[in-house]
């Protein structure tokens, strides 16, 4: 398992209503989502799909957690949770994703 570094709410990642932009929830995903594959083929890989699947909006700074699936010689899978923190200070889960990297040495 890795945890990725926290991404901070900063005016820049914002969307049109003041949520984190969907897009940085997705590079979020597809970050932890390497850095998880890295620990088992290697570093020599590259994403070659993710999936995002969006919860709730995020009011505050993500963190991205991966864990590996499966993997072969050629290819992993991993799962993710990008978590967020509510404005009562609790913990939610506002996406989910998975991404698969190809080993390319």
């Amino acid at each position: 398992m890795t945890d990725a570094d926290a991404v901070p709410l900063r005016a820049d990642l914002l969307q049109q209503n003041g949520f984190m932009h969907g897009g940085v929830i997705a590079y979020s995903i597809d970050n932890a989502v390497t850095f998880a594959a890295g620990s088992v083929p290697g570093p020599s890989i590259l994403t070659s799909g993710i999936a995002v699947t969006y919860l709730r909006p995020a009011r505050a700074g993500l963190r991205a957690t991966a864990t590996v699936v499966g993997s072969s010689k050629r290819q992993a899978v991993m799962r993710c949770e990008v978590t967020s923190v509510n404005p009562d200070g609790q913990t939610v889960v506002v996406a989910s994703g998975q991404g698969t990297v190809s080993v390319t040495g």
